[in-house]
């Protein structure tokens, strides 16, 4: 059993080959490469195969770390015993994925959600392609790639890029995919602000909600009843009311998410008569002396009405009223009597 020693590459710089050991008519069984200051592991499983007289090469060294997994492509020349046991391709660096993720990472069934991955090095253009996607999802050539998931599960993805010489690298995320279903909303507070108010003024209903489940607050809905006349219900947290009659009223607000959860809750508004005014009713002096004096000016109107009337009615019909004389004038003037 023999170690090999260091040994030239075709191009770049030398490598040496730490732990490889040769048996007749067998393969090296794991072998470690230094190649300048990048190690790369190399786990090479193979069979008890006689040496044909043309060498055989592995189809690539395999680097793995963490979710990431690199395949480098080695030279067209052969690996047998005797034979130079690595060849470099180019100087070109290694494929890497540096990112692969799902954003959002967590969605509700039948809700868009993109697999973005970023991978460097190699030789581009890369080639893109995902496996392991929920029902919903199809692989595309493409490093962003819309999903669509159909049906409740925690899903591990997976994806593969090439480049243009053969090189690739794996990597994998998780997406998480609920029903959305939880717990009815939650009801902070519901109240009347003012909680007492006179009839035709204004007063505000304010409900304060939060969703507990995959329905956004913000699109909560909002009913309520038991209301005062006047005040029609509305799909809104501030209900601005004016009631037109007076009384105690016992409100209720029902909130809903998107799966027809609902909570509700109570409040109480005052509505007092409208208070009087100098448009509304008559002033009067205070005090009960202005009857009897009215009462003497409509008897006085009245009668002098009577009198009148009676007066007119003894003068017969088409009379004149006779026309006194006129007085004698005195000497010297003209007469003023036409007659």
């Amino acid at each position: 059993m023999t170690t090999a020693p260091w040994f030239p590459a075709k191009s770049g710089p030398r490598a040496r080959a730490v732990g490889l050991t040769k048996r007749p008519g067998r393969y090296p069984r794991a072998t470690r490469i230094l190649l300048g200051a990048t190690s790369i592991a190399i786990a090479l499983c193979l069979t008890a195969l006689p040496v044909l007289g043309s060498a055989i090469s592995p189809r690539a060294g395999l680097a793995l770390s963490a979710n990431f997994l690199q395949g480098i492509p080695v030279g067209s020349s052969g690996w047998a015993p005797g034979a130079p046991a690595l060849r470099e391709t180019s100087n070109a660096s290694p494929l890497a994925i540096t990112s692969f993720q799902a954003n959002p990472s967590s969605v509700v069934v039948s809700t868009v959600t993109f697999l973005n991955v970023t991978a460097i090095g190699g030789t581009p253009p890369y080639t893109y392609w995902f496996s392991l996607l929920p029902p919903g999802c199809a692989s595309l050539n493409r490093s962003s790639l819309g999903c669509l998931p159909t049906a409740v599960q925690h899903y591990t993805i997976a994806v593969r890029v090439n480049d243009s010489v053969g090189a690739w690298a794996e990597a994998n995320t998780t997406l998480v995919v609920t029903s959305g279903y939880g717990a009815a909303p939650l009801v902070v507070s519901f109240q009347a602000l003012p909680a007492t108010v006179a009839v035709f003024h204004t007063t505000h209903l304010i409900v304060n909600a939060t969703s507990r489940s995959s329905t956004p607050s913000a699109s909560l809905t909002y009913s309520f009843l038991g209301l005062p006349p006047g005040c029609p219900s509305f799909n809104q947290t501030d209900l601005v009311c004016i009631p037109t009659a007076a009384g105690s009223f016992h409100l209720r607000v029902f909130v809903t998410d998107g799966f027809a959860d609902l909570s509700f809750a109570l409040a109480t508004l005052n509505v007092t008569p409208a208070p009087s005014t100098a448009s509304t009713s008559p002033v009067f002096p205070s005090g009960t002396w202005y009857l009897p004096v009215m009462l003497v000016l409509l008897l006085a109107v009245a009668i002098g009405i009577v009198i009148f009337l009676r007066r007119g009615a003894r003068r017969p019909p088409g009379s004149i009223p006779a026309i006194p004389p006129a007085p004698p004038a005195a000497p010297g003037e003209p007469s003023t009597d036409s007659r």
